[in-house]
């Protein structure tokens, strides 16, 4: 049987597709996954079509981040979900942090991206009904908003996945299993005196200890260790 030929002109959400992989989210039933799949099939099929998914693919990447960080509402609009997500993301290098005007810039720049999504979904997809002689947008304007949509997306739900929680809500005394596990395994001695290892590196270098974390999140899904046997380094 002759190998399958891949049309190398075909769109694709690269940016979206390496975050659906990167984080095992490829399922079939993800909303994901089945909005990526209908917009690169109507990008060159149902312009219109695509345009429309590329916005509620936005809204959806929104909602599923605000969902992981349990600060999601039923009621809340596209406002309110931008707002929201913008709080809980480090949109900017935490070396930058100080600087709140990049922030703000970070925002706007998002926030004018995702306007342009909506303004040509209004005025070219199905969001709101037209009659029936109205002519199907090109292809060139699908591209323009699915790509739009894919960095988005991509940019949001990294953001989302290297940071899952603010730098400034991590709380020490709420991660003990974390602790015992860095101070089963490690020892702080200073002049003679023990100290706790995993307060240490907390105080000391949080970054250290928000990546630590992660490691040690990522072993218990994956088996490598679990919460009553997590003596072994990672």
């Amino acid at each position: 049987m002759e190998a399958a030929t891949v049309n190398p002109n075909k769109f694709v959400m690269q940016g979206v597709r390496s975050i659906l992989e990167e984080f095992n989210l490829t399922d079939s039933n993800n909303l994901i996954v089945r909005q990526l799949n209908i917009i690169e099939r109507a990008v060159e099929d149902d312009p219109d079509l695509a345009i429309s998914i590329s916005r509620n693919l936005i809204e959806t990447c929104l909602k599923t981040i605000l969902t992981d960080r349990k600060k999601c509402k039923k009621d809340f609009g596209m406002k309110d979900l931008l707002e929201n997500t913008y709080s809980e993301l480090l949109l900017v290098p935490e070396s930058h942090m100080e600087d709140g005007s990049l922030h703000e810039k970070m925002q706007s720049f998002i926030d004018n991206m995702i306007q342009g999504v909506s303004d040509l979904r209004h005025i070219c997809g199905m969001s709101h009904g037209r009659d029936a002689y109205s002519q199907a947008s090109n292809s060139c304007h699908a591209k323009l908003v699915a790509s739009t949509a894919d960095t988005v997306v991509c940019f949001l739900f990294s953001i989302h996945k290297e940071y899952p929680f603010k730098r400034c809500d991590l709380i020490y005394e709420e991660n003990k299993d974390f602790n015992d596990y860095i101070d089963n395994s490690n020892e702080v001695s200073i002049l003679a005196e023990p100290y706790a290892a995993s307060k240490v590196l907390f105080e000391f270098d949080k970054d250290a200890y928000i990546q630590a974390r992660l490691d040690y999140e990522s072993a218990l899904k994956s088996g490598l260790l679990n919460d009553q046997t997590n003596q072994e380094e990672l």
